[in-house]
């Protein structure tokens, strides 16, 4: 989705950050990732830590850019026919609100 199209940004709620590291994964693949991988994915300079089997997919790995905080998580939500849904999420680094609708 384009930056320009998010507009009308939903609050969901504030997240918070003690590594400087946001690890966006589905829950179930909670206890396989350690905080070695995370840090050495970061440290590699890559965004995507994948499977144990080398398959992509298993988390994204993203530096806040600004340490640890309190970041607001906002949402584009939609109903395009089958009932309002999460199209994008945005978490907002900038700790000016840059992203406020």
């Amino acid at each position: 989705m384009k930056a320009s199209r998010l507009n009308k940004l939903e609050l969901l709620g504030h997240v918070g950050v003690d590594s400087g590291t946001i690890v966006i994964n589905d829950p179930i693949h909670s206890d396989t990732i350690n905080f070695e991988e995370i840090f050495s994915c970061v440290d590699n300079g890559d965004s995507e830590l994948p499977y144990e089997n080398g398959n992509a997919g298993r988390a994204i790995v993203v530096p806040t850019g600004t340490g640890d905080g309190y970041y607001p998580v906002y949402a584009k939500i939609a109903d395009e026919g089958f009932g309002e849904r999460i199209y994008a999420i945005v978490i907002d680094f900038s700790r000016v609100g840059k992203y406020v609708s």
